[in-house]
């Protein structure tokens, strides 16, 4: 990439000439005349309109200047630059050309000698030709206001709705996903509607009615997500996320309704919108994950139970918290009533981590060499005395598993801390530490 300043280079041989007719230009490039200069050398809308403009060709890819592909397209760059430059500077202005050879382009600024903006030319090569566009200040006025006006739109919630399938309606509470709503439109015979003033979309028909009651109907019906205001992808054939609600009215990402392609879908029929007024005012904040919310109502493991109430704390739509809270307290109790209360013959379990050493296969010297596995530990044993809150154990078994590893053991190491424990040993230990298997 390489940046330089370029103003016309005159010789004095040619220089009257010059002046009224222009530097020479490569193919495809007529210059800017002297009414051209003299008219427009600061008005950058107007030397567009006179002087750019009619050489371009629109085209899917944008305005174009028609040209060869290869070296024609570099000389057509050029020229343009050159061009653009020299109106520039009889303005009282200096021209900078940046190459940029990475995306294939050029652009020349113009700024006057306060070091104001004047304007911006680029180009940029594509398959039919150079594509070219211009900037100034009333056109980045422009875009600053629909930068403002894409995130403010990114940071509102709606809109909300219906979605219509062949078997049932599914309520959604946003089009994108939990983190941000999506900025789409809707190109429907010419016009770029944005989706917040749709009222319905019929698939089948292109029908688009709008919340003032005007209609629109084109079978080519587009929807077009704003990325940003100078990147729109075309979402037809690929899939739009919704942010749905269940019969509960819960909120929570449904994934195998992503999948789903909006146009021409065999399922969908419809989208609803709701009127305006039902989600203009709510903020676009991250929408909580409640997959498994609805758990709550039903968990009966304390860690399982502890972990939700925990997650959904602060997003507790249907108010479960409070009764999963007594439901926890009870399990809390009923375990601890189970861990103190112990009958000699009990048979009962405890989980600990531990190591084996495994062999390897190979010998060294006659010596088998072992590798550690570390794993968990399942050791059985029955309750042969009790003293207060202490039980007397008899092993029975313990089971390891870990690195591949299932087997019986009839010894453990490492227990409680460096302890071996052993099938047949007796053992006192804290009742809490043993649960009934």
């Amino acid at each position: 990439m390489q940046f330089f300043t370029r103003a016309c280079q005159f010789v004095s041989v040619c220089g009257a000439i010059l002046l009224i007719s222009g530097c020479a230009s490569p193919a495809h490039v007529a210059p800017a005349t002297k009414e051209v200069i003299q008219s427009h050398k600061t008005d950058m809308e107007g030397l567009w309109v006179a002087w750019i403009k009619p050489q371009l060709v629109s085209t899917d890819e944008g305005w174009l200047i028609p040209t060869e592909r290869g070296e024609k397209m570099i000389q057509t760059e050029e020229s343009l630059m050159e061009e653009f430059g020299r109106v520039c500077e009889a303005g009282g202005g200096t021209s900078t050309v940046f190459n940029d050879t990475y995306k294939k382009g050029h652009q020349n600024t113009c700024t006057a000698t306060s070091g104001e903006f004047v304007g911006q030319i680029h180009t940029a090569r594509k398959y039919g030709g150079v594509r070219v566009w211009i900037e100034t200040p009333k056109t980045r006025k422009e875009e600053e206001a629909r930068q403002r006006d894409f995130e403010n739109k990114q940071q509102a919630n709606g809109p909300t709705g219906w979605i219509v399938t062949e078997k049932e309606r599914y309520r959604f509470v946003r089009l994108g996903n939990l983190n941000q709503r999506y900025v789409i439109t809707i190109s429907c015979n010419g016009r770029t509607i944005p989706f917040e003033d749709i009222r319905t979309i019929k698939f089948s028909t292109g029908a688009v009615k709008l919340q003032n009651g005007d209609t629109c109907n084109d079978v080519n019906t587009k929807i077009n997500r704003i990325k940003d205001p100078l990147s729109i992808e075309v979402l037809n054939g690929t899939f739009i996320p919704f942010v749905l609600a269940d019969e509960n009215e819960i909120t929570y990402p449904r994934d195998d309704y992503f999948s789903l392609s909006i146009p021409r879908y065999e399922n969908i029929l419809e989208i609803q919108v709701d009127d305006v007024q039902a989600w203009k005012d709510k903020p676009g904040t991250r929408l909580p994950d409640l997959s498994n919310y609805r758990i709550l109502a039903t968990a009966s493991s304390i860690d399982e139970l502890s972990e939700l109430i925990s997650r959904y704390e602060d997003h507790d739509p249907k108010n479960l918290i409070p009764n999963a809270r007594k439901r926890l307290e009870q399990l809390v109790a009923n375990r601890r009533q189970r861990l103190e209360h112990k009958n000699i013959g009990d048979q009962v379990c405890t989980d600990a981590d531990g190591t084996v050493n495994q062999s390897t296969g190979i010998v060294v010297m006659g010596e088998t060499r072992y590798r550690k596995v570390f794993g968990r530990s399942h050791i059985v044993g029955f309750v042969e005395a009790i003293s207060g809150k202490k039980i007397q154990i008899r092993i029975s078994g313990i089971n390891f598993s870990g690195g591949g590893i299932n087997q019986s053991l009839d010894t453990l190491s490492n227990w409680q801390g460096g302890s071996t424990l052993k099938v047949n040993s007796i053992i006192w230990d804290t009742t809490y530490n043993w649960e009934g298997c």
